[in-house]
């Protein structure tokens, strides 16, 4: 079908600007601790200058302000000798004036010179206990928290504040960087040209989206020629393009080499692609076609076109990029649009629309009814949930815990599946117990309450179809009373939803789609608000996984946020037929490989507190389904079929056959440098040896003062972890002690003993057939180094592993080397030490270190001991502790050596 591509151009109606600060006041610029400018001029007469060298932290006192119905706040801030840097940006929301509660978020300054920012108001972490949206009492910003890296010879100079009610414009509207340039994205089907954007394919197929052939990038032209050309029309049926560019009319067909110019035949020397319906050229072809000098691209998948010399820096500018990114892969559809797909897809109001339809469900009972492996999966969930459990034979609980959820879910997947009422009868009972409740705790925690939800709109979605009016009633009144209510609130800033982070919000999200969309008949203006408020704060909950894969809050908070993602995205596609981008964001489709890259046989490594238990992969059958790749389910019914995993509801719901006839072949080495963190294996079988080497950030949410901590496992054992969760006080369960690092002097606490602000970034990371080494920067984790790395390394066809330790102190001191462990300690030789446990006896020798020896302290109340090294040292420190499966205590492991020397170990 013929199409006029100009037609496509998005035509974005912004709703009206409010001014909330007005730059030409001089007294209340000098009363928060800035000074007027005169030199750096916008929309305002003047700026607020702001010297990092005079303050590091200002404060703009406000009246208490309603912002509830507002969406987004823009600003524009010129920065002097900024570039690279960043700072916090908190609303004060706090009973007391100057209280720290309140909503926060970190910006950073990716320029020398007019910065514009778009912050969304309703996506920024709660601090502390914050009064709500409509209660804002101030404005802070704040250079010396979160770890920015920041020059006191930085002076931000501030333009007015603007707030939008609904839409404002995007950041690309403006930037000087994109002006006439061209950006695309390997995740994304729209583009923007000329900072407008608009679809690749006129129908928006997802699959028209850039892409790599044979070493080649291959763009489409269509977008570009509606932009910037004239009389732009596709055939997405006869696939064809043609435009009028500089007054000749060019005509390029995906049949032929051939296209024309005024009629006139000519060879392009290749043939045109086609995906969605759409051509796509070489990129450099599309280039010098176009007459643009530079190709930008990133690792997040963006490339820009421009006539600019390095018009970004990826390392600089990755905060901007991955919002750049992000506004042209997710679709961000109004709420008006998504409740007319739900309708348009889903137009019986007792139709299954949550995870899967009504005939896919039809599908899966014919399938589960001949023998088969759905027949086998549907033994697997009734023998774990069905008829003959305690928990089905109780009387209904009306117990919020998540084991009723989990029961709600999987009685109502057995009705679907089986076809035996009884099932939804079941479900009736436990949610009528629920519904009889005064509440779900949502003024307590909104988070449980919505857990609670979530489960009720699954089996309300799943059985409500053998249900009466009149019991439907009941239940749809309490799913709106005690979680949907009480979380659209928060997403309009008149309670608290979530503390800083990306998991709970994930959770939170998840459980506001599906009561919205099984709700969105029976109470339409309510459900309404859900996508109103909540559809584009799904975009910031994406944004840990860039770009790839990734998880920087630990392996505990990435199970949660990730099942929660994943499921929101799969009733997207089931309730409106389209996933508005979301499973296109950056690292998402790599993230379940993250996940498995940090289990053993003994669990997952138990960063940040967490505890040593095996994943929940359950969703693994999704990422199998969504993007492709077999792998992933394949990994989850081996664990099932090995009684490592007990079987869920979401294993029949994401099952499809296997093509799979034999193992996947996976890497054995993993670098996730986002996150911060490394695994080296021997090999993926039962006695493999794994080394985690962990770095990232001290202050991220949820995490502990852990850079430099390694996990350690040898001939499938587990010598050494870090405590986790069995330090009861959590407090005392963050600090360095307690997990397999090394400090400098440390404090007793309450005093942390590193550095709370320390970010350990990963320096490198190599692997061969034979080895595999990484190091990061423990540089910021002490004020008394000057510098100091942490190698981890597996050698010797990776069967010695090694932890380095290389430091540079600024006076003299006192290094602390620490490691837990449950083994038991056979003999302590003072520079070796022989550990035992499951049969295996493993053999840690100190190199290096002076006459430092091993000290073994129990943990008391825990199940662990931990294996101490004390080296006084005056200035330089090199120490080392290799590991090896051998109970010979004069075993040679190692020869002293720099890590810049572990390249060319055998």
């Amino acid at each position: 079908m013929k199409k006029n591509l100009r037609s496509c151009i998005e035509q974005p109606e912004y709703s009206e600007a409010v001014c909330f600060l007005d730059m030409n006041g001089y007294d209340w610029i000098e009363a928060s601790g800035m000074k007027p400018d005169l030199g750096h001029k916008k929309s305002a007469h003047l700026t607020a200058a702001w010297r990092f060298a005079q303050t590091a932290r200002v404060r703009i006192p406000l009246e208490t302000s309603d912002l509830s119905g507002y969406r987004y706040l823009t600003f524009s801030a010129f920065a002097v000798q900024g570039a690279g840097g960043s700072f916090a940006l908190r609303f004060e929301s706090d009973e007391t004036a100057g209280g720290e509660s309140g909503y926060s978020c970190l910006l950073p300054i990716t320029r020398n010179g007019w910065n514009d920012y778009r912050v969304e108001l309703p996506t920024l972490a709660a601090r502390k206990s914050p009064a709500g949206w409509n209660h804002i009492t101030g404005i802070v910003m704040d250079c010396a928290v979160g770890g920015q890296a920041n020059s006191t010879a930085t002076t931000l100079c501030f333009d007015n504040f603007y707030l939008w009610e609904t839409l404002a414009p995007q950041i690309y509207v403006k930037m000087p960087e994109l002006k006439g340039a061209a950006m695309f994205s390997r995740t994304a089907a729209y583009a923007v040209v000329d900072r407008k954007r608009l679809p690749i394919a006129p129908d928006a197929d997802p699959a028209a989206r850039p892409f790599e052939a044979d070493g080649v990038l291959w763009l489409p032209m269509a977008p570009i020629a509606a932009a910037i050309a004239h009389r732009a029309v596709v055939d997405n049926k006869a696939n064809t393009l043609s435009f009028t560019y500089r007054r000749k009319k060019y005509a390029f067909s995906g049949d032929s080499e051939a296209y024309t110019v005024d009629g006139e035949k000519n060879r392009l020397g290749f043939l045109p692609r086609i995906a969605g319906g759409t051509l796509f050229f070489p990129a450099q072809y599309v280039m010098e076609f176009f007459r643009w000098r530079q190709i930008f691209t990133s690792s997040l998948g963006l490339v820009i076109l421009s006539n600019r010399r390095n018009v970004f820096d990826a390392a600089r500018d990755a905060g901007l990029l991955w919002q750049l990114n992000a506004e042209i892969t997710f679709v961000q559809p109004t709420a008006e649009r998504v409740v007319e797909d739900l309708h348009r897809k889903i137009p019986n109001a007792d139709r299954c629309r949550l995870l899967l339809t009504h005939d896919e469900w039809f599908a899966l009972r014919r399938a589960a009814k001949k023998p088969s492996e759905e027949r086998r999966l549907m033994e697997l969930v009734k023998k774990k949930y069905g008829k003959q459990t305690d928990a089905y034979k109780g009387a209904p609980s009306g117990d919020t815990a998540w084991a009723t959820c989990e029961n709600i879910i999987a009685w109502s997947a057995l009705y679907r599946v089986t076809g035996e009422r009884s099932y939804a009868l079941r479900v009736l009972d436990e949610m009528n117990a629920l519904a009889r409740l005064d509440g779900w705790g949502a003024e307590k925690s909104v988070h449980d309450a919505l857990a609670v939800g979530y489960a009720c709109a699954i089996g309300y979605d799943w059985c409500r179809q053998t249900w009466t009016e009149a019991q439907k009633a009941p239940l749809e009144r309490a799913m709106l009373r005690f979680a949907l209510r009480p979380g659209v609130d928060c997403l309009r800033g008149l309670g608290r939803m979530w503390h800083a982070g990306t998991s709970e919000a994930a959770e939170n999200l998840c459980a506001l789609v599906a009561l919205a969309l099984a709700l969105a008949e029976a109470y339409p203006e309510t459900s309404y608000r859900v996508f109103r408020f909540g559809g584009s704060s799904l975009v910031s909950c994406f944004a840990a996984y860039a770009p790839d894969g990734g998880y920087p809050e630990g392996i505990a908070a990435w199970e949660k946020a990730t099942r929660a993602l994943a499921l929101t995205i799969a009733m997207l596609r089931s309730a409106c037929g389209t996933d508005y981008g979301f499973a296109s964001a950056p690292g998402f489709a790599q993230t379940a490989l993250f996940g498995q890259n940090l289990e053993t046989k003994n669990g997952m490594w138990n960063l940040c507190g967490a505890k040593a238990r095996m994943l929940d992969t359950s969703v693994f059958g999704w990422f199998s389904l969504t993007y492709g790749n077999e792998t992933f389910a394949w990994l989850r019914r081996q664990d099932l079929l090995a009684g490592k995993k007990t079987v869920s509801p979401y294993d029949l719901v994401f099952y499809r056959p296997l093509g799979l006839t034999e193992s996947p072949v996976l890497p054995l080495d993993s670098v996730r440098r986002r996150a911060g963190i490394v695994t080296l294996r021997s090999a993926w079988g039962e006695d493999a040896c794994f080394v985690g080497l962990h770095g990232g950030s001290n202050h991220e949410v949820g995490g502990a003062l852990d850079a430099g901590s390694f996990c350690l496992e040898m001939g499938g054992v587990r010598f050494l972890s870090a405590c986790g969760d069995a330090i009861a006080d959590p407090m005392l369960r963050r600090r360095a002690e307690w997990q397999n690092t090394v400090t400098v002097d440390p404090q007793d606490a309450p005093y942390p003993d590193q550095n709370p602000q320390a970010v350990a970034a990963i320096t490198e990371a190599k692997s061969a057939p034979d080895r595999a080494f990484a190091a990061v920067d423990l540089g910021g984790i002490s004020d008394k180094l000057l510098r100091a790395k942490r190698g981890a390394l597996l050698y010797a066809h990776r069967s010695v592993a090694v932890v380095q330790d290389e430091m540079q102190l600024a006076e003299a001191g006192v290094v602390v080397w620490s490691a837990c462990t449950e083994a038991t300690v056979i003999r302590n030789g003072g520079r070796y030490l022989l550990l035992e446990r499951d049969g295996k006896t493993l053999l840690c020798r100190i190199y290096g270190g002076g006459t430092s020896k091993f000290e073994v302290l129990p943990i008391g109340g825990t199940p662990f001991s931990r294996l101490v090294i004390r080296v006084e040292a005056k200035d330089r420190v090199r120490l080392a502790v290799a590991f090896a499966l051998t109970d010979a205590p004069d075993a040679k492991l190692y020869e002293l050596q720099p890590m810049t020397k572990w390249e060319m170990l055998q």
